[in-house]
């Protein structure tokens, strides 16, 4: 994941943060979610949304995500002690907390609350770890869930001695509402920037394969005669290598996990997004991807998706 620069500035008035008014505060609130507004990807949300958390009134913020039945750590931020903060989120990353019953983020997946945790030390599901690592007090915490399914957390808290408290429980709340709503829209931007680059190969890769026919020698035989199976429309046939005439041939050739990858394929996912919504290594996906186009003599992943979409009644 690519981090922005931290010294990029947001605007934010440093005198109005120490003004822990709810006036002030939601004046902070509105600002931070504005700046975020002007990024553009999901990895750029995910970096600054700290940042921007602790300029809201909060002197330290995490954001990490949950994959399956784990969170895992994405960027500790710390306005105090920048330093000390990269060395906790690459520390926190070296191993994933698992969300079980003993574990109080739970709570956030199960009924999708936000969370005040007044007394970390009192309290036997924090996560022993990252608390030894923090040294938090107390801390509030908020999921974010964009469609209505968890995807993530934030946690911030503040090193002063007076603890967090029930109204920065309902700003964290807020503050992770409305994140969910812009990584929804940049997760669809996305997709859409994906499906016209699958688009724009699939235009070339027909292109090429009109021009091969129409740059063909010509026959005094039909192409049913020499090839011994019905002539197809120009355009439609493999570049290389075998016919692949539909789907019970797809079907027969890969399996039903080389048929999922295939599928993703199409709609312009990458490996790596490919391998998170299958819950796969991405080494795996490269594999399979190996696998598709070896057995359907596809010579790139353009070709291979072009077989897909010709099989009947095929839906991506």
């Amino acid at each position: 994941m690519t981090a922005l620069p931290v010294s990029t500035p947001m605007h934010f008035d440093q005198v109005d943060r120490r003004d822990h008014s709810p006036a002030a505060t939601l004046r902070r609130v509105s600002r931070a979610l504005d700046d975020l507004r002007a990024l553009t990807t999901v990895d750029q949300l995910v970096q600054r949304a700290p940042v921007a958390l602790c300029r809201v009134g909060f002197d330290r913020a995490m954001i990490s995500r949950v994959v399956d039945s784990d969170w895992v750590v994405e960027r500790f931020h710390s306005e105090v002690d920048p330093a000390e903060a990269a060395e906790i989120t690459t520390a926190a990353r070296t191993e994933n907390q698992r969300l079980g019953p003993n574990v109080i983020e739970l709570e956030m997946v199960r009924r999708r609350v936000s969370l005040l945790v007044v007394d970390v030390s009192r309290e036997p599901r924090v996560n022993p770890r990252l608390a030894a690592m923090t040294g938090s007090h107390s801390y509030v915490a908020a999921p974010i869930a964009p469609d209505g399914e968890v995807v993530g957390f934030f946690h911030a808290d503040r090193l002063c001695a007076a603890p967090v408290t029930d109204f920065d429980r309902e700003i964290i709340a807020l503050f992770a509402q409305e994140f969910g709503t812009l990584v929804a829209a940049a997760s669809l931007r996305e997709r859409f920037d994906r499906l016209r680059t699958t688009m724009d190969n699939l235009r070339t890769s027909l292109g090429g394969m009109v021009d091969g026919c129409l740059d063909g020698p010509m026959n005094l035989v039909s192409e049913k005669q020499v090839t011994g199976v019905s002539a197809h429309p120009a355009g439609l046939a493999p570049m290389t290598g075998q016919r692949l005439t539909g789907a019970p041939e797809i079907d027969r050739l890969l399996s039903e996990r080389e048929r999922e990858v295939l599928k993703l394929m199409a709609l312009g996912e990458t490996n790596g997004r490919i391998a998170s919504r299958l819950v796969i290594t991405e080494g795996t996906v490269k594999s399979h991807v190996r696998h598709i186009l070896r057995k359907l003599n596809a010579a790139n992943r353009a070709e291979a998706v072009c077989r897909w979409l010709q099989r009947p009644g095929v839906t991506v």
